[in-house]
Parts: structure tokens; C-alpha cells; sequence
């Protein structure tokens, strides 16, 4: 079995030569998908119907695909399909593609070649009905005293998925009532940090097409479907002698996206719908309902201009509206979010990327106060001289912004020059995901590679890091730099390891809303040795060392 097995990547069979659909399979019929967007970005998660047959002979294997093309999208009319195929065979750690992929180039899917005489002109609308039926019993220790507590508690949901070809290069996707279990539980997590943990979608509704509402910001996202479904962030108000049962998500009722292509422009639109939630609360004089979490609409629209040389232009827009009762007026009632990017290229060598984006939150100062003192913003810190907390505001506004210029090809060089910011008081946290703003960041990186097998080595490479972050007051909050390598050797054997500085900075966040404090300078080294693991016996070996100065 190979970790990269046979496949054929499917460019989508539209002009843009930035999407495609990988689809694999190894010698023992074990097979895999995944979705391409933006030329060079993976998307795993992506799951299709298909076929594939695998045969081992004599002399080898081979593999027959099945593909329908109701899981592709394109465009009408030119009997054109994209196409490559690549091979990994393991025991040589080679891989072979057609056409040629070179290293040296930026991109993959605007590489593939052409098939022709493909008949995709009457491909037929299709329509993909999903129904479901959940049921679960629940247990839990006995509870004495509380009425509500039940153990077995046993419950049930349906719900339905659908999916319609509105175009051959549009897509509809609906749910009602979406079983969001999710297939992989999320890692255990122990944060004892300021800020929050970053969690991977693993819902189909959300990760079909996803690369769609892809934003080039900066160390953050301005769209993150976690948000949708949430745990309320309520808590009901308790007497003494009562009791209450929260639930633990957000109920989704209704959810819908349209993306796809028209023309030149890829385009991606989400509306959801989550209901009001309640806390059911027992006492002694009877019964009541507390709302925990208001009935929320999320709202998504990404547009993206494509162009021929895989430069790009987009816009993306965000809302959150919030139906305010008295008990959550902690959370804003409205949320706004707004951005442009680009990524431009400048020949076959060099490219200049960047977005801009924009946010406001607006709601009662109950829920604007929080906001400021959050680890995200901490504007009441005492020594903070360019913010300043504000316990009347109804609103927080802020923008973001980064310009990257790089060589993005090339056999032998490389490199990346990026200057970004966030101002203190952006946040696109009701349906995006930012951990602080409030910083000004300066990022360099040069390569040296040697990719072409001689000398005894299969390829090295060497890296050049240097960084530095502030904030809007001028304190270095991070800064420093390293040097790192690897190699791979013909018998495939590798090694590389490298060493890395930290410089004395500031820590506006190290006292949770308190004074900043000062993190003195460390260095660090790791080290890295891999003998061929392909042999029944191998030898792998790590080792690091860290250490304030």
C-alpha cells in the first residue's frame, strides 16, 4: 500500500484552472478523494460518490475509475476535461505524474493536461435526497433531588440532505434539521492559554465546497463554520433549591448554499438559520423557561474575479443577526464583516498578494464591554496608552490588512516578504475566528533548494526565518529568527534539523487583562534523523533543546 496512491487528479472541466478533484485508489482497492481550490490548496474532507476496481497481475496492478459526473462540476460546451495522473511507489519514494509537474513551478492544477472529445455537453441536472433517522440513549449518575434529571434518557431526530445540480457548474445544497454528529470526534484538548482553540469542520454540510469561502486574512478567518451550531453561551439564573438542564448545542434549523462557477467568477453564497434556545429550569413552585441563546441568521457571500494566469480578485461579506431578548442581551445583536483580496502574479516568477477587511459589532454595552476585556481586544489594561475601555459603547469597529510580495517559482530560490495588521478592535468572531488583534507583523523567508537528484543526495533544502510582531503601542510582543534544513539522501535516508532565536518582548496578554510582563530570550535546536523506512527494520531519532538566555 501507498501513502500516495494511484489517482487521477480531475481538473474541473471549467476554464478557471484552479479547481480539481483528486480521486486515488492503492493495490488493495483502498481508495481516497479530496478537493483542489486556489491552484495549490488540499481539501481531504472532501467525499464523493464514486467507483474504482484494482487487479494485481504478474507484472504489476491496474485500477479502473468510475466516475459520474454528477459529482463534478463545469462548464457547458468544448468537450474539454482537465486532467493528470500521478503514481507514488513507496519502496523508491519516487512519484510519476502526466504530464510532467515541475517543482520549479508554482501551482498544480493550472499544470494538468487536456482531455478531449469528453461529452459533458447534456450532462443531465441531478438531484441527491438524503434522509436520516438518529437515536441515542443517554446515562448518567443519579442526580438525587432533581426532577429533571432522567438516566436512560433516550431521544430520536430525522432530518434531510439534499443536493441539486442547478447547473452543471452550480451547486445547491440544502439541510433541515442536519444530523451534525460528527464521524471524528474532536481531539481532547487541554488549553490553558489566553486564547482560543482552533477546531477543523468535520460537518459534509459545511466542508462540501468550503474552499469557495476561502479569505486570505491574515492568522485568522473571516468565515468559520464552527460558529454555526454552537453551545449556547447562555446560563440560566438559579435560586437556591433549583435546578436547570441546558442543551448542548445550537439546534440548526434550516440551512442552504449555492457555489459554483459563472463565466470567470466563482461564487459562494450561505444563509443558516439556528432556533432559540432554552434552559428548562425546575423549583419547588413549578417549572419555567430561561433563553440561553437567541435565534440567530448567519449569512455568507464570497465572490471571487479569475484570471487566466491564475491571478485573482475577491469580495466577501458576513452577517450575524441576532433576535434579542433580555436574558442574552450579553451577545451583539448584529455582526458585519467585509473584505477584499487579490493575489496577483507578476510574470512567471513573482507574485504580490493581500486582502483588506473591515468589521463592526453592535449591541447593548452589556455586550460590547465584554468584547474590550476579552484576551482578544483587552483594552482595560492599565499600562494599554493607544486603547481605552469604554463601559457606554454600543459599538466596536475595526480593519485588517497584509501586502505579501514573494518568488513563488524557480529551481534553485525562493522567498516571501509580508507586512500585515490588525487594529484593536477588530473582530469577525460571531461567525469568523480571530485569537487577538491589536498587532503589527513583519514576516521574511528565503530558500536555497537543490530538488535534482546528484552528489549522493536526492535533494536539500535550506530556510532563512525572520519575524517580528508589535503592538499598536510600539512594544515588540515577539520578534526573532531561524535557519533550518533537510536532506534526503539515494539510499532514502534523510536528516535536517536547525536553530532558532527568540529576542527579549513584551507580553500584553500574559496577566489575562492586567499589566503587560516581560519574556526574557530563549533559544532552541532540533534535530532530525530517518534511516529508510521501507525496510523491515529502520531507526528514526528526535531530539530538541530549549533554554532561556
Amino acid at each position: 500500500a501507498t501513502p500516495r496512491p494511484t489517482g487521477g487528479p480531475i481538473r474541473a472541466p471549467s476554464p478557471d484552472r484552479r479547481t480539481a478533484y483528486q480521486l486515488g485508489v492503492n493495490p488493495a482497492g483502498v481508495k481516497f478523494d479530496s478537493y483542489w481550490f486556489n491552484d495549490d490548496n488540499e481539501d481531504s474532507s472532501w467525499d464523493a460518490v464514486w467507483e474504482v476496481v484494482s487487479a494485481r497481475a504478474s507484472n504489476g496492478w491496474t485500477a479502473e475509475f468510475r466516475i459520474p459526473f454528477s459529482q463534478l462540476r463545469f462548464s457547458r460546451g468544448g468537450g474539454e476535461l482537465g486532467l493528470a495522473v500521478t503514481r507514488t511507489v513507496s519502496r523508491l519514494n519516487e512519484t510519476s505524474t502526466w504530464p510532467l509537474l515541475p517543482r520549479s513551478v508554482t501551482g498544480w492544477v493550472s499544470q494538468f493536461g487536456v482531455l478531449t472529445g469528453v461529452g459533458t455537453e447534456r450532462a443531465s441536472k441531478r438531484l441527491e435526497l438524503m434522509p436520516y433517522v438518529v437515536g441515542q440513549l443517554a446515562t448518567a449518575p443519579p442526580q438525587p433531588g432533581n426532577p429533571l434529571h432522567q438516566s436512560p434518557d433516550p431521544g430520536a431526530s430525522v432530518g434531510l440532505d439534499l443536493r441539486y445540480a442547478v447547473s452543471p457548474a452550480i451547486s445547491l445544497n440544502a439541510t433541515v434539521n442536519p444530523d451534525f454528529g460528527q464521524v471524528e470526534a474532536d481531539p481532547a484538548v487541554v488549553n490553558l492559554g489566553a486564547f482560543a482553540t482552533f477546531f477543523n469542520e468535520r460537518r459534509p454540510f459545511f466542508i462540501e465546497g468550503s474552499g469557495t469561502y476561502q479569505f486570505g486574512c491574515y492568522d485568522c478567518s473571516l468565515f468559520y463554520s464552527r460558529r454555526i451550531g454552537r453551545q449556547p453561551r447562555g446560563n440560566a439564573i438559579l435560586a437556591d433549591g433549583e435546578y436547570a438542564v441546558h442543551p448542548l448545542q445550537s439546534t440548526i434549523l434550516g440551512a442552504t448554499k449555492l457555489t459554483g462557477r459563472l463565466g470567470g467568477f466563482s461564487v459562494g453564497t450561505l444563509a443558516a438559520v439556528t432556533q432559540e434556545e432554552t434552559a428548562r429550569i425546575a423549583a419547588a413552585s413549578g417549572r419555567r423557561n430561561q433563553i440561553i441563546e437567541p435565534a440567530t441568521l448567519y449569512s455568507v457571500s464570497r465572490l471571487r474575479r479569475e484570471f487566466t494566469d491564475q491571478s485573482s480578485v475577491g469580495f466577501i461579506l458576513t452577517t450575524t443577526n441576532r433576535r434579542m431578548v433580555e436574558s442574552v442581551s450579553f451577545l451583539p445583536g448584529t455582526a458585519v464583516t467585509g473584505g477584499l483580496d487579490y493575489d496577483w502574479r507578476l510574470g512567471r516568477w513573482f507574485g504580490v498578494n493581500g486582502y483588506w477587511a473591515g468589521s463592526t459589532v453592535r449591541g447593548r454595552p452589556a455586550a460590547i464591554s465584554p468584547l474590550q476585556r476579552s484576551n482578544v481586544h483587552s483594552f482595560q489594561r492599565p499600562d494599554a496608552s493607544h486603547v481605552e475601555f469604554d463601559p457606554a459603547a454600543d459599538v466596536l469597529n475595526g480593519h485588517s490588512g497584509q501586502v505579501n510580495f514573494g518568488k513563488i517559482s524557480g529551481e534553485r530560490t525562493r522567498f516571501n516578504l509580508t507586512a500585515s495588521y490588525r487594529s484593536p478592535g477588530f473582530d469577525p468572531n460571531d461567525i469568523g475566528f480571530l485569537q487577538r488583534a491589536g498587532a503589527i507583523s513583519q514576516n521574511a523567508w528565503f530558500q536555497m533548494r537543490w530538488m535534482t537528484p546528484g552528489h549522493g543526495f536526492r535533494e536539500r533544502i535550506l530556510n532563512f526565518n525572520q519575524w517580528s510582531h508589535r503592538n499598536f503601542a510600539g512594544d515588540l510582543i515577539n520578534w526573532g529568527g531561524n535557519v533550518n534544513g533537510n536532506a534526503s539522501l539515494d539510499n532514502l535516508w534523510s536528516f535536517g534539523g536547525g536553530v532558532g532565536v527568540n529576542g527579549r518582548a513584551v507580553d500584553d496578554r500574559m496577566t489575562r487583562g492586567g499589566p503587560s510582563g516581560l519574556v526574557e530570550p530563549s533559544g532552541s535546536s532540533w534535530q532530525w534523523f530517518n534511516t529508510n523506512d521501507r525496510k523491515p527494520v529502520s531507526f528514526h531519532w528526535n531530539s530538541g533543546f530549549f533554554g532561556r538566555a
